[in-house]
């Protein structure tokens, strides 16, 4: 990033991951290439690499609206520190994990932010990728201009590239409650996986409960049919969207292309 396009003030740490933390970063002088507000994501030299694999990531996504923005990044000093620093999209109303805990999502809008994490995984697959991170803390909410809110896909950290002729990635990364059966016995990054972690989102939304209890956790890895819970209360469109996000044979678990013209998610229904 060109210092003499942007000069800021980092504010308030406001998350904290493995390795990084996020701060507010407020522009000194209001320019018309960035927001007046961002979100500044900073490592130490030693984790420098895992962000610039981050940002790099967001750079090759930067065209889906359903994915945050990445403005840049820069090096700077701070507290006799030296930091490596990337420019994200700030969400003003937190995340959807925060969202959960406050208060119940009536179902027209979760049909809605199931859609447009739909949106975003659609397009990060067709790129090539497995986001392998996928849970409510990751979704970020944002205000729209009728006045409602609408989500964005963020925390690109353990995201991994398939590859040219691959359709998975051997390797042990996300958070377990959303891992589906291949990644937990097989340590499979695959685009299933995302989708079945959705499908542990919609259940969240759904009941402001993990989809799985975690003495469960061992059972799925040991069995063949355990599957989890689909809520009573959930509309019949909702009940059967989680069933083709939650085949346990990944083969036959429906992509997101597919499931962007199930019922439970059509724009009409949003």
């Amino acid at each position: 990033m060109d210092r003499s396009r942007m000069e800021w003030w980092r504010g308030k740490m406001i998350g904290e991951g493995g390795y990084a933390k996020i701060y507010l970063a407020t522009l000194k002088t209001l320019n018309t290439e960035f927001p007046p507000i961002m979100a500044v994501k900073s490592a130490t030299p030693v984790n420098t690499r895992k962000l610039q694999n981050e940002k790099r990531i967001l750079t090759d996504l930067k065209e889906c609206p359903q994915i945050i923005q990445c403005y840049g990044d820069d090096i700077t000093a701070f507290k006799g520190n030296t930091f490596y620093d990337v420019f994200l999209e700030f969400a003003p109303n937190g995340d959807l994990l925060d969202l959960i805990e406050k208060k119940p999502i009536n179902e027209t809008d979760i049909r809605r932010y199931t859609r447009s994490i739909l949106q975003g995984l659609q397009y990060i697959h067709n790129k090539g990728y497995v986001h392998c991170d996928i849970k409510p803390h990751n979704i970020l909410i944002f205000p729209t201009k009728d006045g409602k809110t609408d989500v964005k896909i963020a925390d690109f950290g353990e995201a991994k590239r398939v590859g040219s002729g691959k359709t998975s990635v051997k390797n042990f990364v996300g958070t377990t409650i959303y891992m589906s059966p291949e990644s937990l016995v097989h340590k499979e990054q695959k685009p299933s996986c995302d989708i079945w972690a959705l499908g542990c989102i919609v259940v969240e939304m759904v009941t402001r409960r993990n989809a799985w209890k975690l003495d469960t956790i061992s059972r799925l890895a040991c069995t063949d049919h355990e599957l989890p819970e689909i809520p009573s209360e959930l509309s019949e469109q909702g009940k059967d969207f989680l069933a083709k996000c939650w085949q346990r044979d990944c083969s036959k678990r429906w992509t997101a292309e597919m499931l962007l013209n199930h019922p439970f998610v059509v724009e009409d229904n949003c």
